[in-house]
């Protein structure tokens, strides 16, 4: 194969590859170089058929074949190891690359890769290299950023020019008439059985020699659940954890199956094998315990639940789900409130417009007779959560203290509508009928 272009940027440190998407070329990253500069020393490079690299061959247009080059490209400058950021379709060669060859890649950092979305632009790809004025080039850039005027001129004059070199337009014809499968699976448009039934005939023309397999059967076992083949997927998911007994992954994909069906007896076993498979939990393993945690106290093992949460913590301290999770549950004991105040208060600092966090505040504060902090803060979480019975039930109960009975009987109307779970609903009638019992009026100038 002919070699692609590959230059060094600069810096010091870690060896760091960045691999542009689809159409565009090394330059995009300049905006981003200086700074990673100061981190890291940098290479960019042009894929086949891009920028510098018009002439490099392909091969099949595979992101295999792709990261075979990438490869070669490190082996030519004497790069052993190194971190990679890909974007788009560079964040798909970068995951086939670790996949295929795991020492070499110290670590990914993808954007927006194609191969882990819900869907491909296929407009855009097909109308990208037919560009030919700068009114369609607008137009059509546009669809990239969620702030048109990022696209301006001087972006618009350069993609015209990139693409009028002789040979750039027909090598991006040639590079989407290809076929990807590892890519194709992204065609589902939506949840319905059509578009699924879509994604899982593509999934099952998957070569399964290639790197992706193994991600590509945990994507279908994903889609199986999605259309409620739970006998499927759970086998998928059997058959991948029995053939990888070192990966994690499969066995923690069974868990989130059985908690996403409320089978909390089956979810902690799964949940358990998923961990014990870890070795040394490293910080990005936080959501697995995180998960055992909501599935140890939904099954009433709170002490387990308690100690789950307290490692995912331990593991990632900044976690706002986490951070929520533990402190309500602690609010709702009656247990160390004022330490549930101050983890809920940055929970909602880092996430300050999720409802159910602003809602885990405001009862906080509800219980700890904060009652005009504990309105203004679930009248927040409504905002934010409009349909959650949970939330309008506790603005109820907020409002009734406060000495607003109508608002608080409109509340817990609306919660009731809503359809509360398991002996909610009675417990809500009950207010409806006889108020709040046990909660002094807090009087309040209207």
């Amino acid at each position: 194969m002919t070699d692609i272009t590959f230059k060094t940027l600069g810096g010091e440190g870690p060896d760091l590859v960045l691999i542009h998407g689809f159409g565009s070329d090394r330059l995009s990253w300049a905006g981003n170089s200086p700074a990673l500069m100061e981190v890291a020393r940098v290479h960019s490079l042009d894929l086949p058929g891009h920028g510098d690299s018009l002439a490099a061959d392909a091969g099949n247009g595979s992101p295999l074949a792709l990261a075979e080059l990438v490869a070669d490209a490190l082996d030519a400058n004497g790069i052993k190891q190194a971190h990679m950021l890909g974007h788009s379709l560079g964040g798909s060669i970068a995951m086939v690359l670790a996949l295929a060859e795991p020492a070499r890649v110290l670590s990914l950092s993808l954007l927006a890769p194609a191969g882990l979305g819900r869907g491909i632009d296929r407009e855009f790809l097909s109308a990208y290299p037919e560009l030919a004025s700068k009114e369609d080039a607008e137009a059509l850039l546009q669809r990239l950023v969620s702030k048109p005027l990022l696209i301006n001129r001087f972006t618009i004059a350069r993609v015209l020019e990139q693409l009028d070199r002789p040979g750039a337009r027909e090598a991006l014809r040639a590079d989407l008439a290809r076929h990807w499968p590892e890519l194709q699976v992204v065609a589902v448009a939506g949840d319905g059985q059509q578009a699924l039934d879509q994604a899982l005939a593509l999934l099952e023309r998957a070569d399964p020699a290639d790197p992706l397999a193994p991600v590509l059967a945990l994507r279908r076992a994903g889609l199986l659940d999605r259309l409620d083949k739970l006998p499927e997927a759970e086998g998928e998911l059997r058959r991948l954890a029995a053939q990888y007994p070192r990966a994690f992954q499969p066995v923690a994909r069974l868990g989130d199956l059985y908690r996403g069906r409320q089978n909390w007896a089956a979810a902690i076993p799964a949940y358990d094998a998923a961990i014990g498979r870890l070795g040394v939990p490293a910080v990005t393993h936080w959501p697995l315990f995180y998960a055992r945690g909501i599935a140890l106290e939904r099954a009433k093992r709170w002490p387990e639940a308690e100690a789950d949460f307290q490692r995912a913590l331990s593991l990632s301290p900044e976690q706002p789900l986490v951070l929520n999770y533990l402190a309500y549950s602690w609010v709702e004991l009656g247990q160390n409130l004022p330490e549930a105040r101050r983890m809920l208060e940055r929970a909602v600092e880092l996430r300050p417009n999720d409802g159910n966090i602003a809602d885990s505040l405001g009862w906080a504060l509800f219980k700890l007779g904060d009652i005009p902090g504990a309105v203004r803060w679930l009248e927040k979480a409504v905002e934010l959560e409009s349909q959650s019975s949970v939330i309008n039930d506790h603005l109820g109960d907020a409002y009734w203290a406060q000495g607003r009975r109508r608002e608080a009987l409109f509340q817990w109307r609306r919660a009731l509508v809503l359809g509360p779970e398991g002996d909610e609903g009675p417990k809500i009638e009950g207010k409806i009928a006889n108020g709040l019992a046990g909660q002094p009026v807090v009087e309040t100038r209207r």
